[in-house]
Parts: structure tokens; sequence; C-alpha cells
């Protein structure tokens, strides 16, 4: 992990004394990087994103949780079978975020989709919190216009457009 946090620290062209613990300033620092800058290869910068992240969660930093999922809550698990795979895809994480904070399908609303961004902005180092965000807006009202028991509550999809 020592070793990892101070290729991170290289790629961040920082001390490491001067690199907050936080995934959503590394990931914004990391922006344009790539490991051949370092002389890397994909494989070692995955190894070294992944020992960062092991490191942050020892500490007791709060990161993406991974590729293990804890169990959906009933009622998400029985909305995500009815959709096709890319729409189960888009609706994924919310679900996976609403079932740890105790949020039923019923009580989405624009809040709970800005709760859930921020948390998404605080957690991620390595997929854009954005994207995922209005992923998941889209998605979402896609769902309730093609699945009749969905929640017909149709939320705000935020754009991002850089005008």
């Amino acid at each position: 992990m020592v070793s990892a946090l101070r290729t991170m620290s290289r790629a961040l062209k920082r001390d490491p004394s001067d690199i907050p613990a936080h995934p959503g300033f590394i990931r914004e620092n990391l922006k344009g990087f790539s490991p051949a800058m370092l002389k890397r290869s994909e494989g070692r910068w995955r190894n070294t994103k992944s020992l960062v992240n092991a490191a942050l969660k020892h500490v007791g930093l709060t990161t993406d949780p991974g590729s293990y999922r804890e169990p959906l809550a009933p009622p998400w698990a029985a909305l995500l079978a009815k959709l096709d795979n890319k729409k189960r895809f888009g609706l994924l994480r919310l679900a996976q975020y609403c079932t740890q904070k105790g949020i039923s399908p019923s009580g989405i609303d624009n809040g709970v989709l800005d709760e859930f961004h921020a948390y998404l902005k605080a957690t991620l180092m390595e997929r854009s919190p954005r994207d995922l965000h209005r992923l998941a807006c889209k998605t979402w009202n896609k769902a309730t216009e093609s699945v009749p028991e969905w929640p017909q509550r149709s939320v705000n999809v935020p754009d991002y457009t850089n005008r």
C-alpha cells in the first residue's frame, strides 16, 4: 500500500503529505493522466489504484464498495427484475445506494438523487459521478414510462453541458 501511495503521489505530481485522502480529489486530479506517463502498464496502474482504495478503506474513509454488493432490498430487487439488462445496469448503483440508506423505490425524488450524486462524488475514484447520476435519472424516467408497476414519479435529468 505504501508503494501504491508513493506511485499515486508521483502521478499527481505532489508530495504525499499534500494530497487529501479523498477519492473525489484524486479522481479530479488524475484527469488526463495515463499510466505510460510513469512508465507503468495498465495492469500495474489498476493494482496501484486498488491498493490506494484499500489504504483509504483501511483508515476508515468511504470509497466505492467495489465489486461485492449487499443484496438489494426486496422492493428494489422486484422492480429491477422487470427491466432489461441495459436499464437494470443504469439503476443498479442507485438501487444499492437506496438499499443501504433504507429508501424504497416509492421514496425516490430529486432530493434523493441529489444525495446520490453527492455520495458518488465523495466515493468514486474511477468513474464519473456526473455520468452515473445522469444515467440513473434518465433510466429512472424511462422505467416510469415502460414498466406499469414502477413508481410514477419523474425526476429531473441534469444537464452537465459546459456551454
